[in-house]
């Protein structure tokens, strides 16, 4: 009863305008590869989503967005990552913890090499499923994200992330080189009128 009333309420609120939705993604996901030159047809037939992907990849939005309009950012990191071979690696901490078990303030040279499917910082690609239970909010930046040219963010002391599209400038924030607006500052996406905090997704756990 209890997983039946779960998939009722996926059924509810993810619509099918939004799997849809999914098709077009596949088709960016499938010219972005295209265009870089570098990935074989193979390649790029493993990289179209389905819905397992979406709710696997939105799973690591909810464990790394600190707020709501972080999402779609998250979301476009993600997917510049997954579509070229310069950034390959997702390397999200949420997904080190997961195969850790555990949540950790810091992470350690040891935690980043644990050797599970689930480590992203040593496995390409998104992990074999969610690690979380992520909010329609999270599933919806899944399906539509920001459209960007950022592969790097960091956490800043405010609480929210800072999004940059090289390495060195990531490290310059890191470093206290170089300020910028935070996160909180990029235009919030549009309102989904659903609780953004309620977990709709039928797989995954903490």
């Amino acid at each position: 009863r209890v997983i039946n009333k779960m998939l009722s309420n996926f059924s509810d609120k993810v619509t099918d305008e939004m799997l849809a939705a999914i098709d077009d993604l596949n088709a960016d996901i499938r010219r972005r590869m295209e265009e870089e030159g570098t990935f074989s047809q193979e390649e790029i037939e493993a990289a179209q989503m389905d819905v397992f992907k979406v709710i696997t990849l939105a799973s690591l939005i909810e464990k790394e967005a600190a707020y709501d309009q972080e999402r779609t950012l998250i979301s476009s990191v993600i997917y510049n990552r997954l579509t070229t071979h310069v950034h390959e690696l997702l390397q999200v901490d949420a997904s080190v913890e997961y195969a850790l078990g555990e949540h950790r303030s810091q992470l350690t040279a040891e935690d980043l090499a644990v050797d599970s499917p689930y480590n992203t910082y040593l496995y390409k690609g998104l992990p074999p499923g969610p690690i979380a239970n992520p909010g329609l909010a999270s599933i919806t930046a899944a399906i539509y994200p920001r459209e960007t040219n950022y592969f790097f963010y960091a956490l800043s002391d405010e609480g929210g992330h800072e999004f940059f599209e090289t390495y060195m400038e990531q490290q310059d924030f890191l470093n206290g080189i170089v300020p910028v607006e935070t996160a909180e500052n990029e235009p919030a996406p549009e309102e989904t009128g659903a609780d953004e905090a309620e977990p709709v997704a039928p797989a995954g756990e903490e």
